[in-house]
């Protein structure tokens, strides 16, 4: 990073709204590229960099070195898209699945009878 995003990194710490939109600016690209990749929607995306730039206007005071803003952005944006991955998961219940299939006694020993022939010849990785 060089010494102007660094400065405005430290005047945006500062509560400086123009030099943090200024350093979104320089941002949005990469971010987009990066939610897009993990979230392959443009919706989710969008929220996702929502989020992450509402979080870091509200923390960039706890950024201890500007150097790494934009690791520090990055990684917010990852955490806000694995969130919104995780709110996206549709668990079923036991209850809503088919009654599974009735264990087969002949099937068990049919797989122990056909490996216990691959062991005897030698016919295993």
């Amino acid at each position: 990073m060089n010494t102007e995003n660094i400065f405005l990194v430290k005047r945006a710490q500062r509560r400086d709204k123009d030099a943090f939109c200024e350093l979104l600016d320089l941002q949005m690209k990469d971010m987009y590229r990066v939610a897009i990749a993990i979230l392959a929607s443009e919706e989710d995306a969008g929220d996702a960099m929502q989020d992450t730039i509402l979080s870091c206007w509200e923390k960039i005071d706890t950024l201890k070195k500007p150097q790494y803003f934009k690791t520090w952005l990055t990684r917010i944006l990852i955490n806000h898209c694995y969130t919104i991955l995780r709110e996206k998961r549709v668990y079923i219940g036991l209850d809503q699945c088919e009654e599974s299939a009735k264990y087969d006694k002949n099937i068990s020993f049919k797989r122990k009878k056909a490996a216990r022939k691959v062991l005897r010849r030698g016919e295993f990785i």
